[in-house]
């Protein structure tokens, strides 16, 4: 995927900070907006505005193995430092679909609003399509330097097929469920 500005990048530049005056970057179903300041070389916090839609193949770029395709809308402020990060505003999936590596399943049709509130990101609604059912997820993430979750997921007529395994492998997987029990 090939992103480029559809006109002219405005910048303000000093020893300090850099002001984004005016940026639109676009690629296939992408055009995302940017306007704001990032600070250089200090501690100070970054002041950004991201509004848009991106279509969920950029995310190969991040992981190659992992399929991805849809859209993503985002609204969204950006404001403080790595450490301690605010940021306020909405990402909405539309069609999206992820499928990863070696896991048996993938998700399909995957819809919903995450809104972020200074340091969390609670899912409003998502629900999905996986192994021929439904899934709907709740809950919030919270970040910053501590990790702190809590998700539930509902499913539905979700069937989950693993690869075969050799008799080997059969046989030990057995031996162990039989020391567990």
């Amino acid at each position: 995927m090939l992103f480029r500005s559809s006109g002219p990048v405005v910048l303000d530049v000093t020893a300090q900070a850099a002001t984004v005056r005016s940026a639109r970057f676009v690629g296939r179903n992408t055009q995302m907006d940017v306007t704001g300041t990032a600070p250089i070389g200090s501690t100070a916090g970054a002041d950004l505005t991201v509004r848009g839609n991106i279509d969920l193949i950029v995310l190969q770029l991040l992981r190659p193995d992992l399929q991805a395709q849809g859209n993503a809308g985002v609204n969204a402020s950006i404001r403080g430092n790595l450490k301690d990060p605010n940021v306020n505003g909405q990402l909405t999936l539309a069609g999206a679909s992820l499928y990863l590596g070696d896991l048996p399943n993938g998700v399909d049709n995957a819809s919903g609003t995450v809104l972020f509130d200074r340091r969390r990101a609670s899912i409003q609604q998502l629900t999905a399509e996986t192994g021929g059912g439904r899934v709907a997820l709740t809950g919030f993430l919270e970040f910053g330097e501590v990790l702190v979750y809590r998700l539930q997921a509902q499913a539905r007529n979700v069937r989950v097929r693993y690869p075969q395994r050799s008799e080997e492998h059969t046989s030990e997987l057995q031996s162990r469920l039989h020391l567990v029990c």
